[in-house]
């Protein structure tokens, strides 16, 4: 019953930009491509996306420009602690699903075979690299493909978390303007409130300066070629 619920259980409007949630494609849900792709598995995939953020920051992309995730599946042999001791970032996996090795194998396998996912060996006692691909998404689908500024007004700008504004901002800038960005806010706090439009004036300044240092390049470029035409 309602009314025997106590209020504090309820979702009140201030709650929604304080509490972090996991973000999943509805197109995972909604193509028919994904249709047999099990829930398990979709919620991996939230998960593994989730951590692209931590990828960002930490450099983890490759030679050709490519992001990928590590995360351990099992927890580590030497590590004696229990699970509910262990900080969030230490955990495992198959200790976040409380499921053994073999089952979660189902559920990457899964991705695999959805060509969502990439599993590629690090070497000998070195987690692989787990590389995320994009859902497929077409016009039959019920989801739709929004563009960044098409999202940031579709939805209240005060409920994204720090980690939707930024996977609008990459969609937008791209992996090197993003982590340019990053460099020069480094180690500073700030609220959520307002942090996309902060961050999209810092890479809106860089692609201007960018844009301007081109400009002066043709300039001292055009000199000496029109001097010359004219002799």
């Amino acid at each position: 019953m309602i009314n025997n619920t106590a209020q504090e259980r309820f979702y009140q409007k201030e709650d929604t930009s304080t509490l972090r949630f996991f973000k999943s494609p509805k197109v995972l849900y909604y193509s028919a491509l994904y249709r047999n792709l099990s829930i398990p598995a979709k919620t991996l995939y939230s998960i593994l996306l989730d951590r692209l953020e931590l990828s960002l920051k930490n450099r983890w992309v490759d030679e050709n420009g490519r992001i990928f995730v590590l995360f351990r599946c099992k927890p580590a042999q030497n590590d004696s602690r229990r699970t509910e001791d262990k900080p969030k970032e230490d955990l495992s996996l198959t200790e976040l699903f409380s499921v053994d090795y073999r089952t979660l194998k189902k559920y990457k396998d899964d991705l695999i075979k959805h060509n969502l996912l990439v599993e590629t060996r690090s070497g000998q006692g070195k987690t692989n690299r787990l590389y995320l691909l994009k859902p497929v998404a077409d016009s039959k689908d019920f989801y739709k493909k929004e563009t960044p500024e098409q999202m940031i007004y579709s939805r209240d700008q005060d409920n994204l978390s720090m980690h939707e504004i930024h996977d609008l901002l990459l969609d937008e800038y791209g992996s090197a303007a993003l982590e340019k960005a990053f460099a020069v806010t480094g180690g500073q706090k700030m609220p959520v409130k307002g942090y996309y439009a902060y961050m999209k004036k810092i890479l809106a300044d860089f692609e201007k300066d960018a844009a301007d240092k081109r400009q002066q390049f043709v300039a001292k470029q055009d000199i000496p070629f029109h001097k010359r035409s004219l002799q």
